[in-house]
């Protein structure tokens, strides 16, 4: 582990262990992932910090991200309707939906 990376921990880890900053807040300020599951802590008192920020950060990367579906793109076809983007088909007069395909294509 890099000399900057222990140092960052060390600092985190004397935030949490002096009470100036809580888990949380060393947490949302970012821990180095490689950092906080290679560190050793030296003696209780550190060992005990470190167990509570690395059993916080273990949660926090189990977490499923909530993920948002995109609303579909509807485009308004040369037949007049209007369908979702994926389904807008080219024809020989214009662009027609699946159901004027057909009709519009001789």
């Amino acid at each position: 582990m890099t000399a900057t990376k222990t140092r960052m921990i060390n600092l985190q880890l004397a935030d949490i262990i002096d009470g100036s900053k809580t888990v949380n807040e060393i947490l949302d300020e970012g821990v180095d992932s490689y950092a906080i599951e290679y560190y050793s802590p030296r003696g209780t008192v550190e060992f005990s910090a470190y167990q509570r920020l690395y059993s916080a950060w273990t949660e926090l990367q189990q977490k499923p991200v909530p993920v948002v579906a995109a609303a579909p793109v509807m485009k308004k076809c040369s037949c007049g309707h209007v369908v979702d983007a994926h389904l807008v088909m080219s024809t020989s007069s214009g662009t027609s939906c699946p159901d004027c395909y057909d009709r519009m294509s001789e």
